[in-house]
């Protein structure tokens, strides 16, 4: 054990540090277990460990990867009290420029500090960002393969046409500065997972460790930028003072690119009403701060002070169902991106890695073509009884509602497939008003894809999310999707082309569908489809496939 983890040591010689908050309850007795038989001097050490809130924060993850090292920057001097306004920016400049983006947080007052990080607001906010993590571990193993994709592929990500379009001197900055940016989009991505770590870990702790890493990768960007653009930006930060514990801070902002010389970043230069960013700042307890901050400090003390678990879980109820509707999102892109992801990881070549690449622009429908110059226009179903809006939010309509397209529709179309009988033929029919044969058909992660050589060699493809539980065989199961069905029943995405671009349709209800698979042999999986989709065309295909089994 070592303070409130414990550390399992792997078959190969490895350790992982688990929190024992993560185990389960039988995991959690057995851990109780070892330590009540541990000697007294042994627990004595635990609990030393457990309150040393001061030790590094290291979360242990199992990565199939080495992410980039942050460069060595110096030690942050101490943020010190009674300073001028002037001598406040200096010292934000020099850390900044040294790379310790951790000097918002050492510039706040230590009363300040000492109340957000209290151990009741660990206890408080503790419980939320644990069960924010349990519910989204796959979305934090994607988060992390993307990471995985840029690092282990790195030359094949460089290598790829669209960067090689670029013009020579912005492709040097790109190379250039590439592992740095990768190493600052691994650390936040680690930090932002690391969150569900309060209540072991202070802020100050995830600060110290974080913060200077960011920042060091950070720093090994700035000779890329323009010369003196930085330097300009943050010497141009003029102050007016109001009395001597009030001022206004008029900051220039970043838009103006201006020529790469210095002076293009100089106060003088800048007359634009529409570039200057005004800030009041006040003096509070001995440090220049936003006077938003102030004003609202009392209240905002009061409010991490007092019931801040039962107000967190009273925002939680209140917008459990935008939750709900932004977890089915998430799962439902969950799988489509794992496969896009591995397929580039499995890239031997340049070539293959390309393919792969045009491949998941054309299934996720973040590009166009082969040539990737057409845009892609996504649309959600809007003939269902709940509704995703813009913000990924479940909307409620009339219940019971259903919507049919007006129209002529293809023959065997309904949304009523109670009478109707799937076909013994090669799967095809009508997509947005032309005829097609189902050519290819794979499955993985419990994600079928039907495509088919269209109009013009351009594909069309059906995309079904089916949501398998975890380990669950999808061989021998039958799907039956009426118009009615929830929200949690398959998502259907589907593609298609247009005069002018490619596109998406998603379909979370108010479509009928059949599907039922065989058994597997080998890496193929029989199965047969009847499938109605609402959209305007009334797109419809029904009969036999065998998809290839990716996994």
């Amino acid at each position: 054990m070592e303070g409130r983890s414990i550390v399992l040591l792997k078959a190969d010689g490895s350790k992982v540090t688990v929190p024992i908050a993560r185990l389960s309850a039988a995991s959690r007795a057995q851990a109780k277990a070892y330590y009540q038989k541990l000697p007294n001097e042994a627990k004595k050490s635990q609990a030393a460990v457990a309150s040393d809130r001061s030790s590094p924060v290291l979360l242990a993850r199992t990565l199939n990867f080495t992410p980039p090292t942050p460069p060595a920057i110096s030690t942050r001097e101490p943020f010190p009290d009674n300073l001028s306004l002037q001598q406040t920016l200096e010292v934000f400049k020099k850390q900044l420029l040294d790379g310790h983006p951790e000097v918002f947080w050492y510039a706040l007052p230590q009363e300040m500090r000492d109340t957000i990080d209290h151990e009741r607001v660990h206890s408080a906010v503790s419980p939320f960002f644990k069960r924010h993590s349990q519910m989204l571990p796959q979305i934090e193993q994607l988060a992390f393969k993307v990471i995985e994709v840029l690092v282990t592929k790195k030359q094949f990500v460089l290598e790829t046409s669209m960067l090689q379009q670029l013009p020579p001197s912005i492709l040097s900055s790109v190379q250039e500065g590439y592992d740095s940016t990768v190493g600052i989009l691994y650390e936040l991505t680690d930090l932002g997972f690391a969150l569900d770590s309060i209540g072991d870990k202070s802020i100050t702790q995830l600060v110290d460790y974080h913060a200077p890493r960011i920042g060091a990768h950070a720093k090994a960007l700035l000779p890329l930028a323009p010369p003196g653009a930085v330097e300009g930006l943050l010497d141009g930060i003029t102050m007016e003072m109001i009395d001597e514990n009030q001022a206004i801070l008029r900051m220039p902002e970043s838009e103006n690119p201006g020529s790469g010389n210095p002076e293009d970043f100089t106060p003088a230069e800048i007359s634009s009403e529409s570039q200057i960013h005004n800030v009041k700042v006040t003096k509070f307890l001995g440090r220049w701060l936003p006077s938003d901050l102030v004003d609202h400090w009392d209240e905002w003390k009061a409010k991490l002070e007092g019931d801040l678990k039962h107000e967190i879980e009273q925002a939680e109820q209140n917008h459990a169902e935008q939750t709900q509707g932004a977890m089915m999102m998430a799962g439902m892109f969950t799988g489509m991106v794992e496969t896009v992801l591995d397929s580039l990881l499995a890239a031997d070549t340049q070539e293959q890695f390309d393919q792969a690449l045009l491949q998941a622009t054309s299934m996720l429908s973040l590009g166009g073509e082969a040539d990737g110059a057409e845009e892609i226009e996504m649309e959600f179903s809007t003939d269902s009884e709940d509704r995703v809006d813009s913000d990924g939010f479940l909307n409620n309509t009339k219940e019971d509602e259903v919507t049919v397209p007006s129209g002529p529709a293809p023959e065997g179309w309904t949304l009523d497939l109670s009478n109707k009988e799937i076909p013994d033929t090669a799967c095809s029919g009508v997509a947005n008003g032309n005829e097609i044969t189902i050519t290819e058909a794979s499955i993985r992660g419990g994600i079928l894809h039907l495509n088919s050589a269209a109009k013009q060699n351009k594909e069309t493809a059906f995309v079904i999310f089916t949501f398998l539980d975890d380990n669950e065989n999808i061989a021998g199961k039958t799907f039956e999707i009426g118009p009615k069905s929830g929200f949690s029943s398959p998502h259907i995405h589907f593609r298609h082309p247009t005069d002018k671009s490619g596109k998406t349709e998603m379909f979370m209800q108010g479509y009928a569908m059949r599907l039922e698979f065989g058994q597997r042999s080998d890496n193929k999986l029989p199965g047969k489809i009847y499938l109605c989709l609402p959209d305007s065309k009334k797109s419809l295909i029904a009969g036999t496939f065998e998809a290839t089994c990716d996994e």
